[in-house]
This record gives C-alpha cells, sequence and structure tokens, in this order.
C-alpha cells in the first residue's frame, strides 16, 4: 500500500506444510510487515535529495531434509556371502519434532545528498531463532546413538553503515563511483536442551580431532573448543618440570566469526565498459590450522 508516493507499508502471510515433518506438526505459518516514509518528500532540507526511513518485522520457518524423519535401514556395500546385510537405524526422531522459527527486526535510513552523488545507508538489526531443529548424541544404552529434536534459543543482532559517492562524473562518459561499507555483530547462544550445555556445531573438527566447532550456552555461535595451555588463577601459563607447558582438554578459543567486517569497492566506467576494485576485511574470528 502506498500513499502520495511517500509512506508505503507492505505485508504478507504464508502457511507450509512439509511432508519431511511429522504429520502431527507438519504445518506451519510465518508473516512480513514492513514500512517506509520517504520524509524528503514532506519537506525541503537543502543539500539533502532523498531521504527515507523503514523499519520491518519478519518470520521464517524451516523444516528438514527429505526423509530425515523417516527410519532408514542401510544396506552395506559389500554381501555376507550371498546374503544382503541392512543395519537398523541410529538416529531417534522426536516424534513431537516441529519447525524452527526465526524472527527478525530491521529499521535504518537511507540518504543521498548533492542530487544523489553522495549515499549514506545506516541499518540496525536484531534476531531470535527458537526450537531449532539439531541431532545431539545420547546414551547407546537407549538401542540409538543420536537424537533428531528441537533445541534453544538463539539471538543475533548487529548493525551496518554503507557510505557512496560519485566521485567523478564526467561529460565524456568516464565516471568513479565508491562504496565503503562496514558491519559489525553481536551473537549469543541463549539456552540449549535442558542439561545440555555445549553440543558440536556447523564445520565440525579437524582431521585429528585438536579443535571442534561448538555452540555453548552463554557463549558466541561457533566457537573453537579444543586442547590448549593450561593456566593457572592469574593467567599465567603452567611449566612443569620438564620444561614443557601443561596442557587442558576442552578449552574454549572464541568464536570463528569476526568481530567486525567490511569492503571498500571502487568502479571505473567508460563509454560501456567497467573496471572494479575491491577490498575485504574483517578483525578477529579464531581459526585452526594443522600447518
Amino acid at each position: 500500500i502506498g500513499y502520495k508516493g511517500t509512506a508505503y507499508l507492505d505485508g504478507s502471510y504464508r502457511k507450509d506444510w512439509s511432508s519431511a515433518l511429522p504429520s502431527n506438526s507438519n504445518g506451519y505459518g510465518y508473516y512480513s510487515i514492513g514500512g517506509s516514509l520517504i520524509f524528503s518528500e514532506l519537506v525541503d532540507l537543502g543539500p539533502l535529495s532523498f531521504g527515507k526511513v523503514r523499519a520491518g518485522v519478519a518470520q521464517v520457518g524451516s523444516d528438514v531434509d527429505a526423509l530425515a524423519t523417516s527410519p532408514l535401514y542401510p544396506i552395506a556395500q559389500k554381501p555376507f556371502n550371498t546374503t544382503v546385510v541392512m543395519y537398523t537405524p541410529g538416529t531417534l526422531v522426536d516424534p513431537n519434532l516441529k519447525p524452527a522459527i526465526n524472527t527478525s527486526f530491521e529499521t535504518g535510513i537511507d540518504l543521498k545528498f548533492l542530487e544523489d552523488r553522495i549515499g549514506l545507508n545506516l541499518t540496525y538489526f536484531t534476531e531470535t531463532r527458537k526450537d531449532e531443529i539439531v541431532t545431539i548424541g545420547i546414551p547407546k544404552a537407549s538401542g540409538y546413538s543420536n537424537y533428531t529434536t528441537n533445541i534453544g534459543e538463539g539471538k543475533r543482532s548487529g548493525f551496518e553503515i554503507a557510505l557512496s559517492a560519485d566521485v567523478v562524473r564526467m561529460r565524456n562518459g568516464f565516471s568513479w563511483n565508491t562504496l565503503f561499507n562496514i558491519a559489525k555483530y553481536e551473537n549469543e547462544v541463549v539456552e540449549l536442551a535442558p542439561g545440555i550445555d555445549a553440543i558440536p556445531g556447523p564445520g565440525g573438527s579437524d582431521d585429528w580431532s585438536f579443535a571442534t566447532v561448538y555452540q555453548r550456552v552463554k557463549g558466541q555461535w561457533g566457537e573453537l573448543r579444543g586442547r590448549g595451555i593450561a593456566k593457572d588463577d592469574n593467567g599465567n601459563y603452567i611449566l612443569e618440570a620438564n620444561g614443557l607447558y601443561k596442557t587442558q582438554t576442552d578449552i574454549y578459543f572464541g568464536s570463528v566469526l569476526p568481530k567486525f567486517s567490511g569492503g571498500f569497492v571502487n568502479t571505473f566506467s567508460f563509454k560501456g565498459i567497467s573496471l572494479q576494485v575491491a577490498m575485504d576485511f574483517q578483525k578477529d574470528g579464531k581459526f585452526f590450522s594443522l600447518s
């Protein structure tokens, strides 16, 4: 819905049914609603040629891969004599499994100055994800080694700043446009399943399992956990009598995600030919290397 080319409101609602989920909970709905106001159409702000404020909230649901909730009996690659060998499923599926729901909110302002030659975009967002569908390890005495269920809640928030400018515009068709953006994100694993404070996360581990990606309660998303040098109560490394550092297992080294990231892009154009020079950067973000 629009009003006099100045105010806009849009919304949607969607209902999905997934055959990959249990039949008693395979339908889920989600929505989106957003609005914007082009305030530069209402008042003359001198060098400001365009100004818009915007905000929106949206939900999206997700299910699992096909056959993930159906028990499969894998067949061995080679038969035993002439008998086909099959294995019992190793993963138990929660009969009350339901879709994961992601809810996000975003607001921002878009500004352009000097007949749109300079642009500034500011954006802030928050995101909450609940009932993530994950597979966790369980005691094998249950007859299974894994359990697929809904667990936990995670939160993410951040802001992004983008500044653009037409540095050069010439009558012969040559132009030079530059764009700089920087973004900072914060995230937290709010909770997991009852009695569980950490689970393996996407990314897995290296070939020798020296370091593994984990999600832990009250920690950041994607933290590296593994063997490291032990420290005393004052934070000093502990040196043993043999001259070697004392090691300790299950040390958290930090998240694989950077504290902030950004980029700087310059585009040069002349008579239909363009040359783009780009540079990306980020601060922090842990990684593990065996080299």
